[in-house]
């Protein structure tokens, strides 16, 4: 047995999920939203750094940002859905964002940048 372990991009992981039907035993496949190919190379975007994530998530998607919006977030880096608070008060902190409300009526609004 052999361990493998690549990056495909989007358009391609239906053809290699396809490929690899039948062969391949505890397939398991990550959403990576910190990557960018560079010729054969994979490097990050970013360092990693999830305040460093979520500031280049907004830049990219507007929207009132509120659970939904986090949610979609932690989707979006492959992070569980419901884990947003820590990443809301990292914010905060970073002074990327400032809460309007209190409660689960929240919603926090851009401090420009």
């Amino acid at each position: 047995m052999f361990r493998i372990v690549f990056y495909v991009e989007d358009r391609h992981l239906a053809a290699v999920m396809h490929t690899l039907a039948g062969q391949a035993k505890g397939l398991e496949v990550v959403p990576v939203a910190n990557a960018v190919s560079d010729g054969s190379k994979v490097k990050a975007k970013v360092n990693g750094n999830v305040v460093e994530l979520f500031a280049d998530y907004m830049k990219k998607h507007s929207g009132k940002i509120n659970s939904d919006y986090m949610r979609e977030f932690q989707k979006s880096i492959g992070r569980s859905p419901e884990a947003y608070s820590n990443v809301l008060h990292k914010a905060k902190l970073a002074k990327l964002i400032r809460q309007i409300g209190t409660g689960s009526a929240s919603t926090y609004e851009r401090i420009g940048k």
